[in-house]
């Protein structure tokens, strides 16, 4: 009896070690035995189809997750990191797409039964390419191009609006019915159907079967910038200063400036129509120069001169309302949740009497404190044509506050000027220790020619981080000189070709 017992309790060890081995494969790297750290990955390495949890030389460990809808950053483990982890992205396979709820790959088995479904950006009934919802279920790149049919076209409201009115105005008989723009087919109301629009073509008119030309925007782009404030919001942070600014100091918002100093205020800062407030600090040892929203424009023309670009006006006419007091917070750092945030900043607008129309954009900007008073950790940041939603903490100011309000607009400007989104140059998310760059190679880094590559000794706008070594060791950027257009953006402005 107890050489059978022995028997089945080995055959049960060994059967769990298999099934362990295949769970938590580990891979051991030199050096780390005596702290006691051994690389594990719970998914084996590079398999984009499962989760793995990819432990780093500190013990901590890096979680795989999704860029987008059909990408995964995939960690693995690489004794050649500094951090014992390496990350790649990886693509779906043909039709699967990245599930945001287990950070894996997963095959969608009901694309092209014709309901959207929460993993696709669209279903039409088929698995027919070339019809804007490919046989994957993604939205194709033609989808706001001319459609094909006889005296029937469908274009975006802001393209009818900003083109096809003002080139086949005689052309148009009647502007019809709102559409779907996955299938062409007549609906009632107007949820979620974007902004397509159908309009009925005179028989004479030949508008073409080719996509339309793209006229640039006439500048200056007005734009209005709303700024609201947190509901708790008791004070913005002040530049307390010496007579003759010989020495400035920060309160942060916590403190009262001494009688006789000369108190800068963030806000006054953020808009000051100069572009700029030279402050010196640190006993005089130290000259600051903090940017404005208006020195956008001077950045912009600036960084055209280097492509042979030559603007002889602003690129922006700017105008600044507010801050307006918030009576509620905004839907709080949830990246996917970029609707909430639209329609409360618009609702906020209309609300408090802020006339936003006959402007080509409008930025709405949150200013808050977290530290003091609430909890309330903002927003991320985003760019949707033609406008922008930025948060900004109101309790300091530096030489960079101004980074993250010409990043945005840089995305939406690629439409003003050259009908292309301007997009970002780094993959996220990624992993960071003091600072880890998640710029792209080569179009992510200022000299992709360089000799050594690293250390770089710029960012690129659309990335903004100045990588230091191949591992992704990197900082953040200092002053404005050291914050560039790169070539890639350039080309997406249509600064080069």
């Amino acid at each position: 009896m107890k050489k059978w017992l022995l028997i089945i309790l080995t055959l049960v060890f060994l059967l769990l070690t298999v099934f362990f081995s295949n769970i938590l494969p580990n891979y051991s790297l030199t050096g780390w035995a005596t702290k006691g750290y051994v690389c594990s990955d719970s998914d084996g390495g590079k398999v984009a189809e499962v989760k793995g949890l990819t432990k780093r030389k500190d013990g901590g460990y890096w979680t795989d997750s999704c860029i987008n809808i059909n990408q995964v950053q995939e960690g693995y483990c690489d004794s050649s990191s500094k951090t014992g982890v390496r990350t790649t992205v990886i693509t779906c396979p043909r039709g699967s797409f990245c599930n945001t709820g287990t950070g894996a790959c997963k095959r969608n088995d009901i694309c092209g039964d014709g309901k959207k479904h929460v993993l696709e950006q669209c279903d039409d009934g088929n698995l027919i390419n070339g019809d804007r919802c490919s046989s994957s279920c993604i939205i194709e790149e033609d989808f706001f191009k001319f459609t094909k049919g006889k005296n029937v076209r469908i274009f975006t409201q802001e393209l009818l609006n900003k083109f096809i009115k003002k080139k086949y105005g005689s052309c148009i008989l009647e502007e019809t019915y709102k559409v779907n723009p996955l299938n062409n087919k007549r609906v009632k109301g107007y949820a979620d159907l974007g902004d397509s629009i159908a309009i009925i073509v005179r028989e004479d008119c030949d508008m073409g079967e080719v996509e339309e030309p793209w006229e640039p925007w006439k500048l200056p782009i007005k734009m209005l910038v709303v700024e609201f404030e947190g509901k708790d919001q008791f004070n913005h942070g002040d530049y307390c200063c010496k007579k003759g600014n010989t020495d400035c100091i920060p309160n942060y918002g916590r403190e009262e400036c001494n009688a006789g100093e000369t108190v800068y205020n963030y806000v006054n800062l953020l808009n000051n129509p100069d572009g700029f407030t030279d402050l010196v600090m640190n006993n005089g040892q130290e000259e600051v120069r903090l940017y404005s929203l208006f020195y956008l424009n001077n950045y912009i023309k600036e960084e055209a001169k280097k492509y042979g670009k030559i603007y002889d006006q602003d690129i922006f006419d700017i105008e600044i309302k507010g801050p307006y007091r918030l009576n509620e917070d905004p839907p709080n750092k949830i990246p996917k949740d970029q609707t909430g945030v639209r329609e409360f900043f618009q609702n906020q607008s209309v609300d408090k009497g802020i006339d936003i129309e006959g402007y080509d954009s409008v930025v709405f900007i949150f200013l808050h404190d977290y530290h003091e008073v609430s909890l309330y950790q903002g927003f991320i940041s985003f760019a949707s044509f033609p406008d922008l939603y930025i948060s900004e903490i109101s309790q300091g100011y530096s030489e960079v506050t101004i980074g993250g309000f010409f990043h945005e607009n840089i995305h939406n400007l690629g439409i003003f000027l050259n009908g292309q989104y301007t997009t970002d140059k780094y993959s996220a998310p990624c992993p960071r220790g003091n600072y880890w760059s998640c710029c792209n190679l080569p179009e992510g880094i200022p000299e992709p020619n360089k000799n050594p590559l690293y250390p770089q000794n710029k960012a690129c706008i659309m990335c903004e981080g100045i990588v230091l070594a191949e591992d992704g060791e990197a900082r953040s950027w200092n002053d404005l000189s050291e914050l560039v257009i790169c070539s890639e953006t350039a080309r997406e402005l249509g600064w080069i070709n």
